[in-house]
């Protein structure tokens, strides 16, 4: 692609446990810059930040951890178990998170314009609500949906956060359903099999992004 041209911008999402980072690394191999808004959550609530400030100032400082940074166990276990409270943190969150994203898009953008990451063929944003937050994401290209059997998803999430099962399933149910997120993708990766066949899976869809110039 011709680096005068902006890269296309391709939205990566799919429920929790349905293995977006594993895409991601292998679009990256693609050719493509990643963008994760499970990295950006997390610096929007680094010890000093603004963000930080306001979740304690709205959960109390019992969220923090004994150095003052957020003891994110605890707030997930807090917010998963009250809908309200959910709602609460999200308000504040989503905001940072997509102010904070434009930066990074923007500080790529001027990356690339500068001649740095010639290789480059796409932008990809990881960001797992991206049907559910109510953003407006008027730069993605399309969307791509990793999806996976709810029992996979459960696995790797018990087994990624160390959680019961009961917590695995609050934490998938907050999202929306994997048949709906299917339903609202331009395109689905499915990764319900082994690595190999996941790469297979993604080497397809490059393809075809490719055959309809969008790669």
């Amino acid at each position: 692609m011709n680096q005068e041209a902006q890269l296309p911008i391709f939205g990566l999402t799919g429920s929790i446990g349905s293995g977006k980072s594993s895409v991601a690394a292998l679009l990256e191999e693609k050719g493509a810059l990643i963008l994760d808004a499970d990295l950006i959550s997390r610096e929007v609530v680094a010890p000093g930040s603004e963000g930080l400030a306001q979740v304690v100032g709205q959960f109390g400082e019992k969220i923090l951890l004994s150095d003052g940074t957020l003891d994110r166990k605890k707030l997930g276990k807090l917010v998963f178990s009250n809908p309200e409270k959910k709602s609460e943190l999200e308000k504040i969150l989503h905001p940072l998170i997509r102010q904070h994203y434009l930066s990074e898009l923007a500080r790529l953008h001027k990356e690339i314009a500068q001649g740095l990451h010639k290789q480059a063929l796409a932008i990809v944003y990881v960001v797992p609500l991206l049907f559910e937050s109510g953003n407006k994401y008027p730069e993605i290209k399309k969307t791509i949906v990793v999806s996976a059997p709810e029992q996979t998803c459960l696995d790797r999430v018990m087994k990624r956060d160390s959680c019961s099962r009961d917590l695995a399933k609050r934490k998938l149910s907050s999202q929306l359903s994997m048949k709906e997120k299917v339903k609202r993708a331009d395109y689905v990766i499915s990764n319900s099999g082994t690595k190999k066949e996941l790469q297979a899976e993604v080497d397809r869809l490059v393809r075809t992004l490719r055959q309809q110039g969008e790669w």
